[in-house]
């Protein structure tokens, strides 16, 4: 938490930050303790979820990420705009369905309403894969990898099967 805070008052916001690691690794906890500390502060936080970003599952290629899968132009379109300040509009995904308020092409389905985000100094882009994507890459500020031994995550990931069913 201590490093994320100093390399963000080294850089200046906004800043795009992500945080990626393995199932139940804890990435949810280290968000939500960033999240407190920044409270403290009179920084502005918000949070974009890749997932919204997915495109309709009977588009998708078989690849988890990418081209085929995601509305790249416009989340690198999105992280440009909150760069510089602006409000954006984001696809909503809708995961029962499986299916985006966008089509192949980026334009917004009749009927459909996109999620609105504000501009803010720290921008968290919360996903398994945002760094891993090339055509984004550049952008992300800040790249955090959050990785917890092999039986701590597997004894959270029992707990949270558990609950699940419960």
């Amino acid at each position: 938490i201590e490093s994320v805070i100093k390399l963000i008052k080294d850089r200046g916001t906004p800043i795009l930050l992500t945080l990626a690691g393995p199932t139940a690794a804890g990435k949810t906890e280290i968000m939500d303790r960033l999240f407190k500390a920044f409270e403290q502060s009179d920084m502005k936080m918000t949070t974009i979820e890749m997932d919204n970003f997915l495109m309709d599952r009977d588009f998708r290629e078989e690849n988890s990420m990418g081209e085929g899968t995601h509305h790249l132009q416009i989340f690198k379109g999105c992280l440009n705009d909150l760069q510089m300040g602006k409000k954006i509009k984001i696809p909503r995904y809708d995961f029962i369905n499986a299916t985006s308020s966008h089509d192949p092409d980026g334009n917004l389905k009749p009927g459909c309403r996109p999620i609105e985000i504000e501009p803010a100094d720290i921008i968290f882009i919360e996903g398994n894969f945002p760094f891993q994507m090339t055509e984004i890459t550049d952008l992300i500020g800040i790249k955090v990898v959050y990785l917890t031994d092999d039986p701590v995550r597997l004894k959270r990931k029992w707990k949270r099967d558990i609950d699940y069913r419960k």
